[in-house]
This record gives structure tokens, C-alpha cells and sequence, in this order.
């Protein structure tokens, strides 16, 4: 905004211009400040007085003027907060005023209105929620607390707005739980709580209600355990002892919240009943001749050494930002040439500028010798002339900063340049040297390869496992059968003398016995039995998901909140399954995610 140049303060300014010259980065801000205020352009004036009064910090002048701009500064303020105020943008008003407090905080009047402004906007805002309007009640209460952070009714009014707040998502919670949507009234009691953190009875009622719902949501496994095969009942038993409840559950991964238990708890949905047999068990052992290889040194050769190959390739890099460098430098050079022809030129604009001063000069002189020197009326005609001649010799002159200054510059820029040139070649050289200093080849072992006859040894476990699947209160899902085994291989051979020295000694053949082949194929069935869990868990996560979405597509925001909390409460959720998921917590109760239905943050006070 621009003002008239009417203020003392303003006419001091512009009556104290700098003359033109000035070569100090002091002397050019304060130039640019002066600037600045002959155009009544009071920021930008404020902004290059304080890079003075920074550069000099003593001096008395800058820091006068600086004063001088940031009452300018503060004046349009104010005068932009009135008009805020009359159209009824009480925000933009407490903004402009509170600025202009900043700005000259000395200045009663700015503080008095910043003040008024406050009151009047605590007014509007509790006639707001008195009406209903919270949000703008909101608003209003803080932006003035942005803007004066110890209005006591200002932060008097926010809590009110707060305690309403509190008190409906309350009364949400209550219809919510009431409509048999737990999850979502478990949102709407952290809600409460983010605005009325010291609600005791709404925080034991989100503790009571979040443990109910995880409790309500954990998957149960009810596992009836593996029966032995009639056929093999003594080895099969004992395998199926091996794999036990407390060992399936150990194999889970406990972030899942998965339970395992004997028997389903009573009213239970999300859950599995998982159980078996096993069958066709047995365990074989195999022999079988071979003939195998072993590799031994037999010599050595020459091979290119690929060193080389990375040294010249570092040094073509080298040699291609040489070139560009070098390219740099040429580019300034001429940068400079076209800046020194173009000073030339003006420079001759001055000279012919100069001779058409002399010769207005000489011709006014000539005139007033002619009439006497008392009488210069009969002159006027050639002082005009010189006045004008003079004008434009001084512009002349002027003319020649700009060049001067881009002189200064290229030549900066070409230092530069060739600074960066000195340093690629200095580079260049290096890797040069480091190409000379790497020979072309090396020296490798041969490799040659040596048979010998050996026995390969297997011993193998297996098992059929017979599972069946249902789901808590429901049919048979599933059934399967499946092989599972566990095989240990191991060659042995007898000692040799011979080039390869791992064969100077014999290899005895080492397998596990029949139990210890047993053990390990229990705990292949363990893994198989923890993956189906995993894998039914995953399908109830992913189910709960797609019922979320499908409220969300079919308009139900009600019951896609309550799904969308239910699925994060699962957890495990992918980046993107969580982004959405957060997303409609945000939407329907400006929760920022499931941590805060879980353990609602307290919000900061009003200051």
C-alpha cells in the first residue's frame, strides 16, 4: 500500500536522499531504502535501512531512518486493519493490527486497537456459539489468541468452545454405542477426550470400551491338535506330541494378536477351529555312488586386469569435465569482451556528451560577455541549453554503473571459472597418473579340476497331513491333505593323496537318527499349521478392509467408520490400506489416526 509523502516523518526522509555514488554495500542499502521511501514504498524501505543498520550498527542516521519506515509501516497497517474491521474481516483485522504492534511496539494506538479489535472479535465468537456456529467460535478464539496469547476471555471462550465440543462427540459416543457400533463410539470418546482431557468418566469409559473391542476383535484359534495314523500309531504319536498347542502359538507372530485356544470363548466371532491327522509316516534311508570334483590351483595366467578399465574410465570422465570447464571459460570470456565493448560505447557517449557540454558552456559564456555579466535574462536561452547538456551528461554518466557493474562481475565469474578450470586439470592429471600407475594385466590363479568317487548319503522323513478348517459356530470350510518331509544329505568318501587336500583324510558319513529326523519334521508341521493361521488372519483382516470400502462406495459412513477403526485396531495394515483407513478416521472425527483412538493426546492449552 502506498501513502502520500505528507508525515514529518516521510518529508525528513526524502529531504535526506543520499547523492548517488555511494559504492559501500552500507551506502547501497541505504540508497535502496531512500529509494524505497521517495516512492512511499515503506516495506521495501524498512528492509534495506535494517541491512544497513546491520551492516553499520552504529550508525545513528540508518538506525533514524529505519524508525522512520517502520512508522510508516505501522501507520498502513492500521489503516488496512480499519478497513478489514468495517468490512467485517475480523481475522484480516487482528492480523493487520498485531503487525503493526510489532512493528512499533511503542505506539499506544496500535497496541489500544489490537486490543479493541480482540474484544470484538470474543464478542462476535461467543455470539456465534450461542447460535450454534462452533466452528467460527472456534476461529475467532483463536485467531486471537494468535495475535494477543493472554486475552483472558479469548481463552476463556476457548474453552467453552471446547467443553462443546467435548460434550458432543460425547453424546456421539453415547448413540453410537447405543446403535451397537462400538469402534466408532471408541473414536468419539477420543474425541471427547482431545478436547476435555481431565474427563475422568469418559477416559475409564474409553479404557473399559477399547479393551472390550480388542477383546472382541482378537482372532481365536481353537486348536483340537493332530491325531496319530492307525497304521504307525506309536511313531505317528509321538510326532503329533511334537506339535503341540504351546508350540504352534510360539511360531505366530505375536504382533498379529492371534490366541490359541482349547475350546472357542462363548459368543466369539472372528476365530478358527483347526485340527487333523497324520498319515502315511515313514523314513528312508538311501545310498548311491558318485563321482565328483574337486578344484585345485595348477598354474597361473594372465588375464586384463579390470582396474585398468575402471582407471581409463574415470579418466575419460575426467577429460569430459575438462571440457566442459574449458567451455565455461570461454564462455565468460566473451561475457567479459561484450560488457568491455559495451562500457567502450557508452564511455564514448560521455566523451561526445562532455564536448556538447563544453560547447553549450563556451557559448554561454560567450553571450554573457556579449551583455555583461549583470544582465543574464538576455541568456537564458543558453543556459537552458548548458542545464539541458548537463542533464544529459549526467544520465550519460549514469549509464556507465551498469556496465561497470557487469564488468566487475564477469570478471568475478571468470576468476571463478578459471579457478574450476585450474581444478579439473589438476584432476584430470590425477587420474591420468593413476591410468599409468595400473598395469594392463594380472596375474590369476588356474584353476584345474580333479574327480574322485564318493557316496551321497540321504536320510528322508515324511508325513501326510490330513487338516480341517471351520470356522468359530460355522460348517467345515476346508479340507486338505498335504506331504510334508524333512531330508539331510551327506557325502562321504575315503582318503586319497592327491592334488586336492580336503580329500587326504576320510569323510565318515554323518546323518541324524530316525527321533532327530522325527524332531525336525515336527517342526516343518509346526510352520505349515502357523502359516494356515496367518493365512486365515489375513483373510479377516482383508475382509473387514473391503467391508469398510464397500460402506464407504454404498454412502454408509456410519458403518465404514466402524469398520475402518475395527481394521486398524487389527493392525498390520499396509502403507496404503492405512492411508485410507486414516483418511476417513480424519474425515469423520478429525483424528489423525489409530494411535489417537488408542491413546487420545492430550491437546495443549490455550495460551
Amino acid at each position: 500500500m502506498r501513502r502520500s509523502l505528507a508525515s514529518p516523518a516521510a518529508l525528513a526522509l526524502v529531504a535526506s536522499l543520499f547523492a548517488a555514488g555511494c559504492v559501500t554495500a552500507f551506502g547501497r542499502a541505504l540508497e535502496r531504502g531512500d529509494g524505497h521511501a521517495a516512492s512511499g514504498l515503506w516495506d521495501g524501505a524498512a528492509a534495506a535501512y535494517a541491512e544497513a543498520v546491520r551492516l553499520e550498527p552504529g550508525d545513528v542516521q540508518a538506525a533514524a531512518k529505519l524508525r522512520a519506515a517502520r512508522h510508516e509501516q505501522a501507520s498502513e497497517r492500521l489503516a488496512r486493519a480499519e478497513l478489514s474491521a468495517a468490512r467485517g474481516e475480523l481475522e484480516a483485522a487482528l492480523a493487520a493490527a498485531a503487525e503493526a504492534a510489532s512493528l512499533e511496539p511503542t505506539r499506544a494506538e496500535a497496541t489500544a486497537r489490537l486490543l479493541e479489535l480482540a474484544d470484538r472479535a470474543v464478542a462476535e465468537g461467543r455470539t456465534a456459539l450461542a447460535a450454534g456456529r462452533v466452528r467460527e467460535a472456534r476461529e475467532l478464539a483463536e485467531a486471537v489468541l494468535r495475535r494477543a496469547p493472554g486475552h483472558v476471555a479469548a481463552r476463556s471462550l476457548v474453552a467453552e468452545v471446547r467443553a462443546h465440543l467435548a460434550a458432543a462427540a460425547l453424546g456421539r459416543a453415547d448413540r453410537a454405542e447405543a446403535r451397537g457400533l462400538p469402534a466408532t463410539a471408541l473414536a468419539e470418546l477420543a474425541v471427547c477426550l482431545g478436547f476435555d482431557p481431565r474427563n475422568a468418566a469418559a477416559r475409564a469409559r474409553h479404557t473399559a470400551l477399547r479393551a472390550r473391542l480388542e477383546d472382541a476383535l482378537r482372532f481365536v484359534v481353537v486348536y483340537r491338535g493332530l491325531a496319530p495314523s492307525p497304521a504307525d500309531e506309536a511313531a505317528t504319536g509321538a510326532l503329533a506330541a511334537r506339535v503341540s498347542a504351546e508350540r504352534v502359538a510360539a511360531a505366530l507372530d505375536p504382533g498379529l494378536g492371534i490366541v490359541l485356544a482349547a475350546q472357542a470363548p462363548e459368543g466369539h466371532g472372528p476365530g478358527l477351529v483347526l485340527g487333523g491327522a497324520l498319515a502315511t509316516h515313514r523314513i528312508a534311508r538311501t545310498r548311491e555312488r558318485a563321482r565328483l570334483a574337486c578344484d585345485y590351483v595348477c598354474g597361473v595366467d594372465r588375464e586384463p586386469n579390470p582396474e585398468r578399465a575402471d582407471r581409463e574410465r574415470d579418466l575419460a570422465d575426467a577429460e569430459r569435465r575438462l571440457s566442459a570447464v574449458d567451455d565455461g571459460v570461454a564462455a565468460q570470456e566473451r561475457e567479459l569482451t561484450r560488457n568491455e565493448t559495451e562500457l567502450a560505447a557508452v564511455e564514448r557517449d560521455v566523451s561526445r556528451q562532455e564536448e556538447a557540454v563544453s560547447r553549450a558552456r563556451a557559448d554561454l559564456e560567450q553571450c554573457l560577455s556579449r551583455s555583461g555579466a549583470r544582465d543574464g535574462a538576455r541568456c537564458s536561452s543558453e543556459q537552458s541549453r548548458l542545464d539541458g547538456e548537463q542533464s544529459r551528461l549526467d544520465g550519460e554518466r549514469r549509464r556507465l554503473d551498469g556496465p561497470r557493474r557487469a564488468i566487475e562481475q564477469a570478471r568475478r565469474d571468470l576468476a571463478s571459472a578459471r579457478d574450476r578450470r585450474d581444478d579439473a586439470r589438476r584432476g584430470r592429471d590425477r587420474e591420468r597418473e593413476d591410468v599409468y600407475a595400473t598395469p594392463s594385466t594380472r596375474t590369476v590363479d588356474r584353476i584345474c579340476s580333479h574327480g574322485y568317487d564318493a557316496e551321497v548319503h540321504r536320510a528322508r522323513a515324511e508325513v501326510a497331513l490330513e487338516l480341517g478348517l471351520r470356522s468359530l459356530g460355522g460348517q467345515p470350510e476346508d479340507e486338505r491333505r498335504t506331504p510334508h518331509a524333512h531330508e539331510v544329505t551327506d557325502v562321504a568318501h575315503h582318503a586319497e593323496v592327491g592334488p586336492c587336500a580336503e580329500l587326504e583324510v576320510d569323510d565318515p558319513v554323518e546323518l541324524p537318527s530316525d527321533l532327530e529326523l522325527d524332531a525336525a519334521l515336527g517342526d516343518v508341521l509346526v510352520t505349515e499349521l502357523a502359516r494356515v493361521v496367518a493365512e486365515r488372519f489375513e483373510a479377516y483382516r482383508a475382509a473387514l478392509f473391503a467391508q469398510a470400502r464397500a460402506a464407504e462406495a454404498e454412502g454408509r459412513d456410519d458403518l465404514a467408520l466402524e469398520n475402518h477403526v475395527r481394521f486398524l485396531l487389527l493392525g498390520r495394515a499396509s502403507p496404503a490400506e492405512a492411508a485410507v483407513a486414516t483418511a476417513a478416521l480424519a474425515r469423520a472425527t478429525g483424528l489423525g489416526g489409530i494411535s489417537a483412538v488408542l491413546e487420545p493426546l492430550e491437546l495443549p492449552p490455550a495460551r
